[in-house]
């Protein structure tokens, strides 16, 4: 395990036994839950969770097993997409 410093925290009782519950149901320690309930609120902002490079891995294995090959990605042209939404939407009566 990593190097780890002994922190002492004040909780609310109602806390100590959301704690407590939730540990138990988990099979973890309540150390090991409140950790993990830190590393969560410090990432707010970054990301929802720290970055899981299996998860990349296998997300960058689905996609290239799922591609057409000599399949060209499609490219968003803005200007195209304006002219034809107008040449289907403006119907002008002149």
């Amino acid at each position: 395990m990593a190097n780890l410093v002994r922190k002492q925290v004040m909780l609310e009782q109602w806390q100590v036994v959301a704690l407590k519950k939730r540990a138990r149901a988990n099979g973890e320690s309540e150390s090991a839950l409140i950790r993990r309930a830190i590393t969560r609120e410090l990432h707010i902002g970054r990301s929802a969770a720290p970055p899981d490079p299996e998860a990349l891995k296998k997300i960058k294995q689905f996609v290239s097993t799922h591609k057409t090959p000599g399949e060209t990605p499609f490219k968003f042209d803005r200007d195209s997409l304006y002219e034809d939404r107008l040449s289907k939407y403006d119907h002008d009566p002149d």
